[in-house]
């Protein structure tokens, strides 16, 4: 059996252009890969230091939630961060949803419900996991003067 072995015209060509596509494509990629391994490390340490937080707020019992939940949770938040995967809610979207609670109220309802949200001084209980979160806080408001209507004098003579 005689087997001949034939070559393609361009197949130098398109060998020689191959190579220097992939070297092309690890020069380029390098830099992103440096940069990338460069954020890592920015990304874990931030990670590690909201963890801490997290775990302290647990054991000092200022979490809305009990201590083995709070600390699982706290777990699960620094292994997404770790990742990319925890995102951050933009600065104005808790704002953004306490407008949206209370837009659909009436009027003077609507103010109070505005009122409440943004109060420091509210009290708060309960937590997303426990089926919601309760605020309280007292709104003073003034009163109508009663008008007593005047009674006619008797006279005595």
């Amino acid at each position: 059996m005689n087997h001949a072995i034939t070559h393609h015209p361009h197949a130098a060509l398109f060998h020689s252009l191959s190579v220097a596509f992939v070297l092309c494509l690890g020069t380029a990629t390098v830099p992103a890969f440096a940069a990338n391994a460069g954020a890592a490390p920015s990304r874990i340490t931030q990670a590690q230091t909201q963890y801490q937080r997290d775990m302290a707020a647990c054991k000092s019992g200022q979490s809305q939630e009990n201590k083995a939940t709070c600390e699982k949770e706290a777990g699960a938040a620094f292994e997404a961060a770790k990742h990319g995967q925890l995102i951050s809610a933009p600065a104005g979207s808790y704002q953004e949803n306490a407008d949206n609670r209370c837009a659909n109220l009436p009027g003077d309802q609507r103010q109070d419900c505005m009122t409440l949200m943004s109060d420091p001084n509210a009290k708060v209980q309960g937590s997303v996991n426990s089926g919601g979160i309760l605020r309280e806080t007292t709104i003073t408001i003034p009163g109508q003067p009663e008008v007593v209507p005047a009674t006619p004098r008797s006279e005595s003579m």
